[in-house]
């Protein structure tokens, strides 16, 4: 049964100074983000790999890579015809082929990913993909079906050299909200591991993707509170060579709609954490606690609504006090337990605009929107930032969407798109079109929709 434990929120909160602070991933996983002004955002996944695969296996970053000491131990297992040329020679062929400098490899397979040095954020970011997004079993069982090592004898030399890497010691567990998404991402992954044509670049661009397209989700849904089912969210994407309007739907339901509840991200994870606070090793999502109170008996009904009040008006007045700004009075019904958990987020957010704690609130949804700015955002001026895909892009998910089918229907691709959260409206879809013909990937046997097809791409 649902309530606050209010000395478990007071242990957590107050602590032993009685001061409160605003914390969040103590109970309630959600996002890797913090409101550190400290933390530098994450632009590119370009070294997201190691840390990911890292994280399936859960294996901890190696401490060291030392260049000479693992050409020793090749150069131990050869003879060079007592000729030291020939021993020299080879030192300088490893040293350009597998290493960047005296301590970071060249990756030239999935088993050298694992030794790639990775930032605090590459770490964080992978972790929270790795527990929201991924059936680690089932990426682990595909990668055991492939060869992870290159089939050059030198290649497996190398790797058979370097260090063992230990297993980690702990993991933060994120919460797996939108389990559709991790089933299709995981789908989408096992597929790029299987495929002989797939180069590494091809992961790291879906792991990008997905990570835009969960935590989008996710705030999307959390802003819907108590209603949020977390169904997906239509999202409409344009390409990146097409004409734009303001009036199309990829600049009213695109990235305008998702942009405008950043801001929110800070908040939610607070609350959160704060109704969290109960004594159980349930996790409570805006709608668990509306379902669990109407689903309750008059008298419990009473008791979670009070709890949630009290816990309200002691943010208003003890936590959280107005500090040149005034809270808003009755800002919600009695006995609505929707509108409660609404209002106490409004207090939340109002706190964070009106004092210097925005600075915190800026920091927190900082990373994500750059990210976003600099993998799918493209700058139509007037019309503003929209969601884009490239080409290269396009190619990628029309391949893994097709998969080993030698052909798919056109409007079951637009399906299997929206399924992966990319919503085109009838202009995008024809510019789509356009380019799978360019590229002679259609096959019409009518010019309706249902009789053209797209061919497979690999």
């Amino acid at each position: 049964m649902y309530g606050i434990k209010q000395s478990e929120f007071e242990a957590e909160f107050l602590g032993k100074s009685g001061s409160f602070q605003h914390k969040t991933n103590i109970k309630y996983n959600l996002f890797p983000f913090t409101g550190s002004t400290s933390d530098k955002p994450l632009d590119s996944f370009d070294n997201i790999l190691g840390a990911f695969l890292r994280n399936i296996y859960s294996l901890s970053q190696p401490s060291e890579i030392n260049r000479e000491d693992i050409i020793s131990k090749i150069c131990g297992d050869m003879t060079f015809d007592d000729n030291p040329a020939n021993e020299t020679a080879f030192r300088e062929l490893v040293k350009d082929i597998y290493f960047v400098d005296s301590e970071n490899l060249k990756c030239t397979s999935i088993n050298t990913y694992k030794y790639t040095s990775s930032t605090k954020n590459d770490h964080k970011i992978s972790e929270y993909i790795v527990s929201a997004l991924c059936d680690k079993g089932k990426i682990i069982k595909a990668l055991s079906e492939i060869d992870t090592s290159s089939g050059n004898l030198l290649d497996k030399l190398v790797e058979g050299c370097l260090p063992e890497l230990k297993s980690k010691a702990t993991e933060t567990k994120y919460l797996a909200l939108m389990p559709q998404i991790a089933e299709c991402f995981t789908k989408d992954l096992v597929f790029l591991i299987k495929d002989s044509d797939s180069e590494f670049y091809d992961m790291i661009q879906l792991i990008s993707y997905y990570y835009f397209f969960y935590t989008s989700q996710v705030v999307l849904n959390l802003n819907r509170f108590c209603k949020g089912t977390m169904e997906i969210c239509p999202v409409y994407f344009i390409m990146s060579w097409e004409k734009t309007s303001k009036t199309r739907e990829c600049s009213t339901r695109g990235w305008h709609q998702i942009e405008g509840k950043l801001n929110s991200m800070f908040s939610h994870a607070v609350l959160l954490e704060m109704l969290n606070q109960t004594g159980q090793d349930n996790k409570y999502s805006y709608r668990d606690i509306f379902e669990e109170y109407e689903n309750s008996s008059y008298e419990d009904k009473k008791r979670i609504f009070s709890e949630i009040e009290e816990l309200k008006n002691k943010y208003r007045t003890m936590y959280a006090e107005p500090d040149g700004f005034i809270y808003t009075e009755n800002n919600y019904s009695t006995d609505d337990i929707e509108s409660l958990i609404s209002g106490f987020f409004d207090d939340i957010m109002l706190q964070f605009e009106k004092t210097a704690r925005s600075r915190a609130n800026e920091a927190y949804q900082n990373s994500f929107h750059s990210f976003c700015r600099n993998n799918f955002l493209q700058n139509r001026k007037k019309n503003g930032l929209m969601l884009a895909l490239n080409e290269e892009q396009l190619v990628l998910l029309t391949k893994i969407i097709i998969g080993n089918k030698k052909q798919m229907r056109l409007n079951t691709l637009f399906e299997e798109f929206k399924i992966r959260g990319i919503f085109m409206d009838k202009l995008t879809q024809e510019a789509v079109v356009e380019f799978y013909e360019k590229l002679n990937l259609i096959e019409k046997k009518s010019d309706s929709g249902d009789a053209q097809y797209v061919k497979g791409i690999l």
